[in-house]
């Protein structure tokens, strides 16, 4: 379950119980990272406007941890820090208790009131008749940074509308231009009778603002009334106009300038990463280079990297030079080296690959494939001649990223906006393909506004039935078998000629055929 609020420089929320997919087996152990990884979104100065990058290291403010264990406690292998630096500094304003420090006029009247969903059961009450009315809460500030400034307002059904003003060193500063203090929630019965007697206690957060070190003056004036408030509990009494507070927080925020900092680390990353990819390609080379061995050697591909190392009980008889790597060392981002065969970017080989410290963004992994990634013996979608299609029947070469790898091939597919069922389109292949027989495979993307195809080669029917729907935008490939090059040309038709009933259209997507020749 997570609490979160919207996103902002001074977002907080709170992570709790992360869960995975069960069941995960394990013999002896199991081991879970978590890449510290995330959106970062910063206001530019100059510009005002946000800026947002992705997945980037954040400077995250973490005041808190807990172990979560089934059988027995977990043990703690470090001491936490001190109270004090793990919870941002806080000038706290319990309203209650500064009655005879706050300062009233144009009739309103200010007192302490019992109200049991406040803090320690009490409020600032401010009885308000008129529109105009103002109330001043004094506020003093020791040390000069940036302070995330919340009110905690006791929304009620006679609360007013009120202008706040933060008033200090600098001049005045409109913190929040018309702050609703009616209770919108007394439609929730479920918070009933607390919220209709007591009200419902609402933190509004009001920004991030740089104050220097003085005193200050939070300044309520009176605007009017929602239109639902009213001063009693039938609507034939006035408007109401009051407002009840538990209170203001003024959390100090811990960066000064985080856009700066955003950007010196945005600079520094480029940097350090242009040097630990050059890393990676290294160790991907000489790993890639070691499985090959290891293949030659033995006439089998390893089942892991560590078998790179140690020799493995299922080939004790067999021929091999161990150890092919002395270690599988960690990559420069401190997250393993993956293997995997059949591998994914190289359909009949295998893939060994650096996340790059991303895991989101196959395109800037690093591995043993060409960059940018295109799958050996593609004929790629977007390059495919159409000869004839339907007419209205649109097309266009795609860039999209999908999210499970391998990326589209050549970083580009075929898109083909077929309108109704019964559309077709035909494609040449290349005349550069040798005549001769061909394994082929065929990529397509999938989505939630596609359709059901069916495809020929050259007349023959080599997808009969195949629906590319999908919730969310995936790939798929088809081994479609042993199929002729014939010289003089080839034609590859597609048909639409369905639609699954949760499809919103009838498109397709090709990203590329894989024609393997068969030795």
């Amino acid at each position: 379950m997570t609490i979160k609020e919207p996103n902002g420089e001074d977002c907080r929320f709170t992570a709790y119980r992360w869960h995975v997919r069960a069941p995960i087996t394990f013999d002896k152990s199991l081991k879970v990272e978590i890449e510290r990884r995330s959106f970062a979104k910063t206001v530019n100065p100059a510009t005002g406007k946000p800026e947002q990058h992705d997945f980037k290291y954040r400077p995250d403010f973490c005041s808190s941890v807990a172990f979560w264990y089934q059988t027995e406690p977990a043990k703690r292998e470090w001491p936490f820090p001190p109270v004090e630096d793990r919870i941002n500094k806080e000038i706290l304003l319990d309203t209650a208790d500064m009655i005879d420090q706050i300062k009233t006029s144009g009739g309103a009247r200010a007192r302490q009131a019992v109200n049991r969903v406040c803090t320690l059961k009490r409020a600032l009450y401010v009885d308000n008749a008129k529109v105009g009315g103002t109330f001043e809460v004094p506020c003093r500030v020791d040390e000069e940074g940036i302070y995330s400034i919340s009110v905690f307002q006791c929304l009620f059904r006679n609360g007013g509308i009120w202008r706040v003003t933060l008033d200090g060193p600098k001049g005045p500063v409109v913190l929040d231009k018309a702050m609703d203090f009616h209770d919108p929630y007394l439609a929730w019965r479920e918070n009933r009778p607390e919220n209709f007697l007591h009200g419902t206690v609402f933190e509004k957060k009001i920004g991030l603002h740089k104050l220097s070190p003085g005193d200050y003056v939070f300044r309520f004036e009176c605007l009017g009334a929602n239109p639902l408030s009213r001063e009693g509990d039938d609507d034939i009494h006035a408007p109401g106009l009051n407002c009840r507070l538990d209170g203001i927080s003024l959390r100090r925020f811990p960066w000064d300038d985080l856009y700066g900092q955003l950007q010196e680390y945005l600079a520094d990353e480029k940097v350090l990463s242009e040097g630990w990819a050059d890393e990676a390609r290294e160790t991907v080379s000489r790993l890639d280079a070691a499985v090959q061995q290891f293949r030659n050697d033995t006439g089998d591909y390893p089942r892991s990297l560590d078998e790179l190392v140690t020799r493995p009980g299922r080939l004790a008889d067999a021929h091999g030079r161990w150890p092919y790597a002395a270690s599988i060392p960690r990559d420069p981002w401190g997250q393993v080296y993956h293997y995997e065969r059949p591998g994914r970017f190289h359909l009949d080989g295998f893939d060994v690959y650096s996340f790059r410290g991303n895991s989101r963004d196959p395109v800037v992994w690093i591995g043993n494939w060409k960059d940018p990634f295109r799958f050996e013996h593609a004929v790629e979608g977007e390059n495919l001649a159409v000869v004839d299609r339907t007419n209205g029947v649109k097309t266009a070469a795609q860039q999209i990223q999908f999210r499970p790898p391998p990326p589209l091939s050549n970083q580009r597919m075929l898109y083909v906006e077929f309108n109704n069922e019964g559309d077709f389109i035909d494609l040449a292949l290349p005349e550069s393909i040798s005549p001769g027989r061909y394994r082929l495979r065929m990529r397509l993307a999938t989505a939630n506004n596609y359709g059901t195809l069916r495809a020929s080669l050259n007349g023959e029917t080599v997808v009969p039935r195949k629906d590319t729907f999908s919730h969310a935008m995936n790939t798929e490939i088809l081994d479609l078998g042993v199929v002729n090059i014939r010289p003089g040309g080839n034609v590859l038709r597609f048909e639409s000629i369905g639609q699954n009933p949760e499809s919103r259209g009838y498109r397709m997507g090709l990203d590329a055929l894989i024609l393997t020749p068969i030795e």
